[in-house]
């Protein structure tokens, strides 16, 4: 249970030292990304979920921004502004962490399971138009990750939707 407590702590630790997504000023031109909280298990005894979406340069992940974070705590959906007409990248990564008492030897101390789910979408938001976000995710199930237009439904044309995440991983903290 320890180390559990300790892993949880540390991921929401390391999440505070990376740089929040700058969005566009009120007053110039802009599209919405309503960025969604895609999961509904991971809270309760031993038990717990992160999930991230980061602004990003390119498919390698470069200057990464965060633009949204889910724990159990905290509203389900955040929104930023972008420029528009111009390529998008957004990362998305979903952790589920889940301790045990004991080990795998069987010696007296606890594990925690991990299970990660990382996912990049790329397309070119419309000016003036809203798109919903969300990588849905599960411990068991695996994740997707969906970018419609808010109003249609209907994903943007030149929507491409990497999975798994094609950048490093030490390209996102």
């Amino acid at each position: 249970m320890q180390s559990f407590i300790l892993a949880a702590v540390a991921s929401l630790t390391l999440t505070g030292c990376i740089s929040a997504y700058s969005e566009v000023a009120e007053t110039a031109p802009s599209s919405t990304l309503a960025f969604l909280k895609g999961y509904t298990v991971g809270t309760g005894l031993a038990r717990s979920s992160l999930q991230e979406y980061w602004i990003v340069e390119d498919q390698t992940c470069t200057n990464p921004q965060r633009a949204a974070w889910f724990t159990f705590a905290n509203d389900p959906m955040e929104l930023r502004r972008v420029p528009p007409d111009r390529r998008v990248s957004i990362a998305a990564r979903t952790r589920f962490y889940e301790g045990a008492g004991g080990t795998s030897s069987g010696q007296p101390g606890a594990r925690v399971n991990i299970a990660e789910c990382r996912s990049l979408a790329q397309f070119t938001p419309e000016l003036g138009s809203a798109y919903t976000v969300v990588q849905t995710a599960s411990p068991t199930d695996g994740c997707t990750f969906t970018v419609v237009n808010a109003e249609t439904g209907v994903s943007p044309p030149d929507l491409i939707i990497r999975e798994p995440l094609a950048c490093s991983d030490k390209a996102l903290p």
